[in-house]
């Protein structure tokens, strides 16, 4: 790999560099600049970018240090795609549609890995009704296959920011899959939202069998997480060291009016998890069936296992 220079701090980025502040060994990693990705924040970097996804073979696709300007969504459609930054702080993808996820993944094995998934200013602002409407699919992660079997499914060290849906979307077969250190932020909808195919149209089914460690939702216009369906309930989530901090600032959802955490279906399981209200208070769920303390308001929808 050639010596390059991060833009944004002059410092000189060669692979022992890389290797130092990652696990990972790119020796066979595909850059996006040299599919002509330019991370500067104003050009339209997707296609040089999917260019470099359909090329990628199983390799991770490697994003130096910028923030590149996504206009459609990135589309992870072989097994085993991995997107790759340096970490949320130094790469971002900033989502500049109005139609579709960020990122869609819909095929088994794929990994992000150390981004920032930021919706633009004109993809925060947008809605086709009142100002809290949500979008439909504007979600920050999609992970989705209608009658497709997804697994092992692997979002690490990842933020979502901004999007007029959620921040985190999975449903249907979604299953044996982890989210490790991802934070969704001020998203329109829930944080982080697993179900059984009700939001897009799909087949009956259900997520399960499911990991979340060490992970944050703030000021999401939903719950911090939902995890839940009616028709097919999601089953076997591990919710380890989970953090929700003033969720539901808005009172246009049905039934979300500070709602921080809705996890039902079967075999449910909380530890270690801390939510804060408004003022900072906090209080800890510290094993599976105990209630954290809700939010402050007049009406909560709470904690269901």
């Amino acid at each position: 790999m050639t010596a390059s220079t991060n833009f944004s701090s002059g410092t000189v980025v060669t692979k022992e560099w890389l290797n130092a502040v990652d696990a990972h060994v790119f020796d066979y990693a595909v850059n996006v600049k040299d599919y002509g990705a330019l991370g500067d924040g104003t050009t339209d970097d997707t296609a040089a970018i999917q260019a470099a996804i359909d090329s990628s073979y199983g390799a991770d696709v490697y994003f130096p240090p910028g923030t590149y300007r996504v206009t459609a969504p990135l589309l992870l459609n072989t097994q085993g795609a991995i997107l790759h930054g340096g970490n949320h702080r130094v790469t971002t993808l900033m989502i500049d549609q109005t139609t579709g996820p960020g990122i869609n993944i819909s095929q088994p094995y794929c990994q992000v890995i150390g981004l920032t998934v930021k919706a633009s200013t004109t993809r925060q602002a947008y809605t086709t009704g009142s100002t809290y409407e949500l979008v439909p699919n504007l979600f920050g992660i999609q992970i989705y296959n209608n009658g497709g079997y997804l697994t092992q499914t692997r979002i690490e060290r990842v933020w979502s920011f901004g999007h007029p849906n959620n921040g985190f979307y999975m449903g249907g077969e979604g299953a044996d899959s982890m989210f490790i250190n991802c934070a969704a932020y001020s998203n329109r909808g829930h944080g982080f939202y697993f179900d059984g195919r009700a939001l897009l149209g799909g087949t009956a089914s259900r997520c399960g069998l499911v990991s979340l460690i060490h992970c944050r939702g703030t000021d999401n216009g939903g719950n911090a997480l939902f995890a839940d369906d009616p028709a097919a309930m999601c089953y076997r989530m591990w919710i380890y060291s989970f953090e929700t901090i003033k969720n539901a600032w808005n009172t246009a959802i049905a039934g979300l009016v500070n709602a921080e955490l809705h996890i039902g279906g079967e075999n449910q399981h909380l530890q270690q998890c801390a939510q804060s209200d408004e003022n900072g208070d906090t209080a800890t769920i510290m094993d599976q069936g105990l209630w954290p303390r809700l939010a402050k308001a007049t009406a909560s929808v709470g904690l269901f296992i």
